[in-house]
């Protein structure tokens, strides 16, 4: 029997990824098909699956979201011929976009400072902050760090994505693009951003288990920004691309506390 299929992509991530990352292609098996998808990210991503069925069935319910794990191929679902004396033919579409949208914060846990021990810097925009911290990036952090200062892993986790090819920085929001950054995805399936990073500042790689309290990049001025500093947020995908920051608690000289604008802390 013929086998059709007709796939139709639409990519919808963070941001615009590398084009072919993430694919969904089917094999033949007995009696059927088996659909596959393979990621060739870093980054999970959360796939949306629609298939439009024609004298098959599948043993997945249809449509279908999964999160697939970063540099990793599934097995998605198993087509079987309902009628083999009548023709059969699958349509399906798929979407994707970076991290897990069923990720859940560890509420109890507590991050390091992203700086090392006997530093002290300045909150200088907090979460709600006035001038950039609204919306989906409300529970951001900027420190007022020096560029070049040492920015450390606040919680261990996995280098996911990596920008550090730019040297521009400028009080303008058509700059946010160029904003130097790494991520690094966390036990929990949450994703920590460094961000506004010194060119070529990043001495991680793609793939790196990284501890607490690590050296993972230099602070800089890129993208964004008013001046020097490092914004940090934790982060959640969005079902249909994108994603939300989340509030959380730090260990402190004064103990396990949520951070406030205006205050400087110390690390230790």
């Amino acid at each position: 029997m013929k086998y059709i299929a007709f796939i139709f992509l639409i990519a919808s991530l963070f941001e615009i990824q590398q084009s072919q990352s993430v694919l969904v292609y089917h094999e033949e098996a007995q009696n059927g098909a088996v659909v596959i998808a393979k990621n060739s990210n870093y980054f999970p991503v959360t796939l949306n699956i629609k298939m439009d069925l024609t004298n098959v069935s599948s043993s997945r319910r249809n449509p279908l979201t999964i999160v697939l794990p970063g540099r990793s191929q599934s097995q998605v679902a198993q087509l079987t011929i309902t009628d083999k004396t009548k023709s059969w033919r699958v349509n399906y579409n798929y979407s994707y976009h970076m991290g897990s949208i069923f990720a859940k914060h560890d509420d109890q846990f507590a991050y390091r400072l992203p700086y090392q021990r006997g530093e002290s810097y300045r909150l200088d925009q907090g979460y709600d902050g006035a001038f950039s911290h609204q919306g989906d990036g409300r529970y951001s952090l900027d420190f007022n760090m020096p560029e070049g200062s040492r920015v450390l892993a606040a919680r261990a986790g996995k280098v996911i994505k990596i920008t550090e090819k730019y040297n521009v920085g400028k009080n303008d929001p058509e700059f946010r693009e160029y904003a130097n950054h790494v991520s690094i995805l966390h036990s929990d399936g949450t994703i920590g951003t460094y961000s506004h990073l010194k060119q070529d500042g990043v001495i991680v790689k793609l793939g790196d288990t990284v501890a607490a309290g690590q050296h993972i990049a230099f602070s800089g001025a890129t993208g964004y920004v008013t001046g020097p500093h490092l914004h940090f947020s934790v982060e959640k995908a969005k079902q249909g691309g994108g994603y939300t920051t989340l509030p959380v608690k730090f260990r402190t000289q004064e103990g396990i506390l949520m951070l406030e604008e205006g205050k400087t802390y110390t690390s230790y």
